[in-house]
């Protein structure tokens, strides 16, 4: 039995939610300052995950809005870019 569209979707959140909290905790490229990938503390880690999330169920939209550099910097440190310029708050 193949998998079905929603275990293929699942699965593919998983394996870019793994690639996330990688990404975040050990980038490839690294900066030394706080709130960067590699400089999180725990609770600003969470803080990047809600973020995540919250993205996820508002308008696409914002999602494309706070991942438009993407391409060039990556998914951690496009949503800690925004974070930082927040203050890692999402409310």
């Amino acid at each position: 039995r193949s998998p079905s569209a929603a275990d293929r979707m699942t699965e593919s959140m998983e394996r870019s939610t793994e690639r996330l909290l990688r990404d975040l905790r050990m980038p490839d490229v690294r900066v030394r300052e706080r709130g960067f990938p590699g400089e999180l503390d725990e609770s600003e880690l969470e803080t990047v995950k809600r973020f995540r999330a919250e993205l996820s169920a508002r308008d696409p939209v914002y999602g494309e809005i706070v991942r438009s550099f993407s391409d060039v910097e990556g998914e951690a440190y496009a949503l800690c870019r925004w974070l930082r310029a927040r203050k890692f708050d999402v409310d």
